[in-house]
């Protein structure tokens, strides 16, 4: 296994982490620190997933469905095609 491979899923293991720690108490799972005046980012979870895949069927554009979920159009948009290239057979 190449150093990119590990790293990447130490990454994962540490979203896996995260987020099993924030459902524990009733919370999402935040990223990033928001350095520099920014602001650090939530991570989606399993049940946001659902609701945007909902959203979407009923004809939700990607900014409402962000702004309904507390996400970003970007992380929106990512979402969607992963959900869409797992659930296409072949």
């Amino acid at each position: 296994m190449c150093r990119s491979q590990r790293k990447s899923e130490r990454l994962k293991a540490k979203v896996v982490t995260k987020r099993n720690r924030a459902g524990a108490i009733g919370q999402r799972a935040g990223w990033g620190g928001g350095t520099k005046g920014g602001h650090g980012g939530v991570l989606a979870s399993a049940r946001d997933v659902e609701q945007l895949q909902a959203l979407k069927g009923k004809g939700n554009s990607v900014r409402d469905i962000g702004r309904k979920l507390g996400l970003s159009k970007s992380q929106v948009q990512r979402l969607l095609a992963t959900c869409l290239s797992h659930s296409t057979p072949g």
